[in-house]
């Protein structure tokens, strides 16, 4: 019989943006690998029926986890944890005291049970490991289903953008750690921002009290910025029409373990703005690619910079979506996965020296 592996999930609420894409991209890779694969949310933890023979759990600081944990030990079924980004050292230093017990008493003990503590970077793991030495990591980059690419200049009409106008996104949750009162800040330093028809498009739910706030940002700072849309969460395949409608991805985040939204931009050809603190570091130098830090006198300083350009043509768009699929389209990580998913060799989870999924230093 097909083997089961049980995704341990966290509550729906904490999905948005791109923890659901990157959990819907490990399920379906171990889909590929010969497993059946089923959702069990962390909170509604009820083990009956036919039992898993691995299970992978997703995020951490769930409460609901400990149970299944205890009853994974229990009946000696291994299971992996993906952390995504929670033990990243800003993730940890958020709320830290109370983490810091949390991780001490309890979560510590379950990651070094594990099979694989998997990353989705070397960054992350050296994180993991400089926070737990004697974690097992595997690293497993995430990936894309390519989308497609439509007519630009068609898509940018339907969505009222101008030809001539230079189109900044932010597309992500709105919360302190991804940066975006730096990328107000850093706006309002441009002149060029409101002499040359700049626009600033945010996308992510504004109904926290960060999303309030940034807007509240935006209204005081209304006379140094350029024209700045609030459009509220827009995901699944429409945010890619913003992602290719835009001429620059803007995210000036404090931390990153992956930063899916910055492949899903490459992956459409547009050009990324993003820090040091994510593994997109790698690709300094990479035409399209902006690294600063998370403040706004360095975003200032790159826009500036990026605004003297004339600006990405077609080819460079081309060229740019070509390398981001044939590096990180799922199809070219399937090998990667296998030391997770495949049923031949398990003694490859956990391996204490892991091996990238894909080598994304490049140029194209």
């Amino acid at each position: 019989m097909t083997p089961l592996l049980w995704n341990v999930t966290p509550p729906e609420a904490r999905m948005a943006g791109g923890l659901q894409p990157a959990i819907d991209g490990m399920t379906a890779m171990a889909g590929h690998h010969g497993w059946r694969v089923q959702a069990v949310p962390a909170g509604r933890f009820e083990p009956h029926g036919e039992p898993p023979q691995l299970v992978h759990f997703h995020g951490l600081w769930e409460p609901g986890h400990w149970r299944c944990y205890r009853w994974c030990r229990r009946r000696r079924v291994p299971y992996l944890i993906s952390p995504h980004g929670m033990l990243e050292p800003w993730a940890l230093r958020h709320r830290g005291w109370k983490k810091s017990l949390y991780l001490r008493w309890i979560e510590q003990r379950h990651l070094l049970g594990s099979e694989a503590v998997v990353t989705t970077s070397q960054l992350e793991a050296a994180n993991v490991r400089a926070r737990l030495p004697q974690a097992r990591t595997r690293v497993a980059a995430l990936g894309l289903q390519p989308p497609v690419i439509g007519d630009r200049a068609a898509l940018r009409q339907r969505l009222g953008i101008a030809p001539d106008q230079r189109l900044l996104l932010f597309l992500s949750r709105i919360d302190p750690k991804k940066g975006l009162p730096h990328v107000l800040r850093g706006l309002a330093k441009v002149a060029a921002a409101r002499t040359q028809n700049w626009k600033l498009a945010v996308v992510g739910p504004l109904e926290n009290a960060h999303a309030m706030q940034c807007q509240q940002l935006a209204r005081e700072l209304a006379a140094q910025l350029p024209a700045v849309d609030w459009l509220g969460g827009i995901w699944g395949e429409p945010r890619f029409d913003w992602l290719q409608a835009a001429d620059l991805l803007v995210l000036p985040t404090h931390s990153e373990n992956f930063g899916l939204v910055v492949l899903e931009a490459l992956m459409v050809g547009t050009p990324v703005m993003t820090t040091r603190f994510t593994p997109w570091a790698a690709l300094e130098g990479m035409d399209g690619v902006h690294l600063v830090e998370p403040d706004a006198n360095s975003v200032a300083a790159r826009l500036k910079r990026w605004g003297r350009d004339p600006g990405w043509g077609a080819g460079a768009r081309k060229r740019l979506a070509e390398w981001a699929r044939r590096s990180y389209a799922w199809d070219a990580l399937i090998p990667a996965y296998a030391a997770l998913y495949g049923h031949g060799d398990r003694k490859t989870i956990g391996s204490p020296h892991p091996t990238p999924a894909h080598d994304s230093a490049g140029s194209i």
